[in-house]
C-alpha cells in the first residue's frame, strides 16, 4: 500500500510540474510542447485514477465495506445458505477447505465482528457455532479487482489448541497483476516524463542561448 501511495504522490507533483511548463516567443516548439504535455498530462490522470483505485480499498473508509461482506459471509453460513455464501468467497470455492467449511456441526449460531485491521486486510471477532464451541474468529478478505468487491479469502477459528483454519485461499495471479500494474506503469511514466523534461528544459536553453527564444 505505502508503495502505491508514493507513486501516486509522485506521479501527482510530476503532474503539476508538467502542467507548469510554458514555451514563449516559439510557435513551432510551444506547437510541439504543448501536444506532447497534453498527451502525458492524459496518461497522467489516467495513471493516477487507476493507483487510486488500487489504494482507495486499503484505506479505512475503503475497508469498511468489508466488515459488511464478513457479516453476510457469516449470515448466509448461519442459514445454511451455501451458495449465496461461497458467491462471497474469492473465485466461489473454498478449496480444500470447502467441506469443513459446510459441516452443519461448524455453522455459525451467533457472533459479533468487533475488530478489523486495514492492513492485513482482516476483521475478527467471537463466534458461537451449531456444536455449542465458542471461539475468536478471523475472516480474512481481498478486493476483487475486476468486480469492484470485497470477497473472503480464509476463515480461521481460535482454540484452546491454537488457529484453527477453516479455509484459507491466495490471492488470484490476475488480481495480483490488475493491482501491480498501476504501479508500474506510474513508476515507467514517471520516468519518461521526468527524461522528457529535462530534454525540453535544455532544449529551451539552447533556443535562448541562440536568440531564438525569449529568456
Amino acid at each position: 500500500m505505502n508503495v502505491h501511495v508514493g507513486m501516486f504522490v509522485a506521479l501527482g507533483a510530476a503532474f503539476v510540474v508538467t502542467g507548469l511548463v510554458r514555451i514563449r516567443d516559439h510557435r513551432r516548439l510551444r506547437r510541439h510542447i504543448r501536444r506532447f504535455l497534453t498527451g502525458m498530462m492524459v496518461a497522467q490522470v489516467a495513471c493516477l485514477a487507476g493507483l487510486a483505485y488500487v489504494v482507495w480499498p486499503l484505506t479505512p473508509m475503503g475497508f469498511a465495506p468489508a466488515q459488511a461482506t464478513a457479516e453476510t459471509f457469516l449470515t448466509h453460513l448461519s442459514a445454511g445458505e451455501s451458495e449465496s455464501a461461497l458467491a462471497l468467497v474469492q473465485g466461489g470455492s473454498a478449496g480444500d477447505g470447502q467441506d469443513r467449511l459446510l459441516d452443519p456441526a461448524n455453522r455459525p449460531v451467533g457472533w459479533r465482528i468487533d475488530g478489523t485491521n486495514v492492513q492485513t486486510r482482516r476483521v475478527s471477532g467471537e463466534v458461537t457455532l451449531a456444536d455449542g464451541s465458542a471461539h475468536l474468529i478471523s475472516i480474512a478478505l481481498t478486493w476483487d479487482m475486476l468486480r469492484a468487491r470485497w470477497v473472503v479469502l480464509s476463515l480461521s477459528y481460535e482454540q484452546d489448541t491454537g488457529p484453527s483454519v477453516v479455509f484459507g485461499l491466495s490471492t488470484t495471479t490476475l488480481d495480483f497483476a490488475l493491482q501491480q500494474l498501476p504501479l508500474v506503469v506510474g513508476a515507467l511514466l514517471l520516468l519518461f516524463s521526468v527524461v522528457r523534461l529535462v530534454r525540453l528544459a535544455k532544449e529551451r536553453r539552447s533556443l535562448v542561448k541562440a536568440g531564438r527564444l525569449a529568456p
